[in-house]
């Protein structure tokens, strides 16, 4: 870029002044002095008239020197000038074109662009020669209207166009220059397209921020952290303390002369939070202009900067007026079934007291007759025997055979009611000998049957030894009884072991029943056979299921109509022992 080289001219003119002055003065010495001269030397006419010649000779040939002397200073000082000034050119030239920020020089009238450099001509995307062709408005990424200035003297923001349409954000600073003796204006076009998006987008995150806040139920606000001073207060206070957010601004104790007398002193401590502590959640009550209450859950944080320092504290203030009361209808509710639980349970309690009282009573008066029934019949049997014909006989029998079922069922009532009343003795029981005289019983009943057993050698649970021989009787006695039918029997005792507890299963390979309509539980009278086919009580296995029940285990049974039955309980192990000081 060409820059003019201006001489100081007022300076130039006085140097002038001066070099003609000092010819003056150094002429006039001369005649002067050197007249002096040449009289003092000779009065001779003719000595007077050459010295006079040579004189001026001398004079001519001294001024002549003395020129060219001035004259070759003065044009080594200009070449001098010069030179730097041309340097100097050289290196705005260099700095203008290599800046690292876009740079042109704009003619002020026309506003065509004169230079361009080559930041800006890889921010803009265009050839020299295609941005030399161009005016500022060709820029814009909207018409500019004409004389509006497109880029003003102080720095703006204005909205530019790449050659691949894509936008520019600039911003613009600009100062007059001089350019080949026009009048243009040096544009700097710095490229904030990032910029202006990042403070586009932080504008549009405060306004959703605001209209986040706008719209939440609960209050939101910042204090100083001396609670001094108010920063902000979200819309919804007016919702929930009925006063306006501008109240609050101005007073910013009004919240806390808004709390219910009864809590006031306990919420005044919350003014500062604990040493230590970041944060803190109260509930407390507050009485509106109206005269209403409502209860609030204040939840509030400090907000610390990089170093640590508190700088603000923020919270929300909820209504939890329905919550409230929710709760104390809940607890009044659970307060009135606990209440009406325990009557009931005593009640339930009470009645089974006297239901095995009945049951022991009934069962005990019931089989004083049943003897006496069972008695009379066998004495009429032996007296009578040989004057009864076969009716009468199976009569008898009929009597006998009813009695003995009668008193198998009352027998079964009384184990089902001892099953839920008596007292456990835990201790861990090895049930392996009482598995064994069971089955030698019913050997002894049964020699001619074929049964294979197997069992372990031993089988330790931790359980009511007494209750567990009544289990075992029970289970052992219906596999026995259900694989009648087979040829060979197989009836099959294992026990495993878990963390928790004891598992032992009773199997057979008997005739099996349907258990998809069983449940869980089972039901006294219950029966999976007819009495033709089978004899009982349907009272063992709920018995046993009591039994297991009150040793807090399970009893499952699984069972397939011509395959068997599996009968398995589990039992929990022995609690550990507690651990001496």
């Amino acid at each position: 870029m060409d820059t003019p080289l201006e001489a100081p001219r007022a300076n130039t003119l006085a140097a002038a002044w001066r070099v003609g002055l000092a010819y003056g003065v150094v002429g006039a010495l001369w005649i002067w002095l050197s007249d002096g001269l040449v009289e003092a030397v000779s009065r001779d006419p003719g000595w007077l008239v050459a010295a006079q010649r040579y004189k001026g000779l001398v004079y001519i040939l001294l001024t002549t020197l003395g020129l060219v002397y001035l004259v070759h200073r003065g044009y080594r000082r200009l070449l001098a000038v010069q030179d730097r000034a041309a340097r100097s050119a050289l290196r705005v030239r260099d700095l203008f074109e290599h800046h690292p920020q876009p740079m042109w020089v704009q003619d002020l009238a026309t506003r065509r662009i004169l230079r361009v450099n080559d930041a800006a001509l890889a921010a803009y995307g265009y050839r020299p020669d295609e941005f030399l062709a161009m005016t500022v408005d060709d820029l814009c990424a909207g018409p500019a209207g004409p004389g509006t200035p497109t880029t003003p003297a102080a720095p703006a923001t204005v909205h530019h166009r790449r050659r691949d349409g894509r936008a520019l954000v600039a911003r613009i600073r600009e100062h007059a220059v001089e350019l080949n003796g026009t009048a243009a204006r040096m544009v700097m076009a710095e490229d904030v397209t990032e910029e202006v998006a990042l403070q586009d987008a932080v504008q549009q995150q405060q306004r959703r921020f605001q209209q986040l806040h706008q719209s939440l139920g609960e209050v939101l606000w910042v204090v100083s952290p001396d609670t001094g001073a108010v920063r902000y207060v979200s819309p919804a206070f007016a919702t929930l303390y009925g006063r306006a957010p501008a109240e609050l601004l101005a007073d910013p104790r009004l919240w806390l002369d808004a709390v219910h007398p009864d809590d006031a002193g306990r919420v005044a401590a919350l003014g500062h939070l604990p040493p230590g502590a970041d944060s803190v959640v109260s509930e407390y009550r507050i009485v509106r202009p109206d005269g209403s209450l409502r209860w609030i859950e204040d939840r509030r944080r400090c907000i610390r900067d990089g170093a640590g320092t508190t700088v603000l504290v923020g919270g929300i203030a909820e209504d939890i007026t329905v919550r409230r009361e929710r709760d104390e209808a809940r607890d009044a509710l659970q307060s009135r079934l606990e209440a009406l639980v325990a009557e009931r349970t005593a009640e339930l309690a009470q009645a089974n007291i006297e239901l095995e009282a009945f049951s022991r009573t009934a069962a005990h008066d019931l089989k004083s007759p049943l003897n006496g029934i069972v008695g009379m019949s066998q004495l009429l049997r032996l007296r009578a025997e040989d004057r009864l014909d076969a009716p009468c006989l199976g009569y008898i029998d009929q009597i006998e055979r009813a009695s003995c079922e009668m008193a198998s069922l009352i027998n079964d009532l009384l184990a089902l009611s001892r099953a839920g009343s008596v007292d456990l003795q835990r201790s861990t029981v090895d049930l392996a000998p009482m598995v064994k005289a069971r089955f030698d019983e019913l050997r002894l009943l049964e020699p001619l049957r074929r049964v294979v057993v197997e069992a372990p050698p031993r089988l330790e649970m931790h359980c009511d030894e007494g209750l567990m021989r009544s289990v075992l009787q029970n289970l052992i006695t219906n596999a026995w009884k259900f694989s009648e039918p087979r040829d060979e029997a197989r009836i099959v005792l294992s026990m495993v072991q878990d963390a928790a507890g004891n598992t032992l299963t009773v199997a057979d390979n008997g005739v099996g029943f349907d258990t998809s309509g069983i449940g869980e539980l089972l039901r006294p009278f219950q029966r999976f056979h007819t009495q033709a086919q089978f004899q009982g009580t349907g009272l063992g296995l709920v018995t046993c299921q009591r039994i297991v029940h009150r040793h807090g285990g399970r009893l499952r049974l699984k069972s397939q109509p011509g395959v068997g039955t599996e009968v398995s309980l589990w039992l929990p192990n022995a609690p550990a022992p507690a651990a001496q000081a």
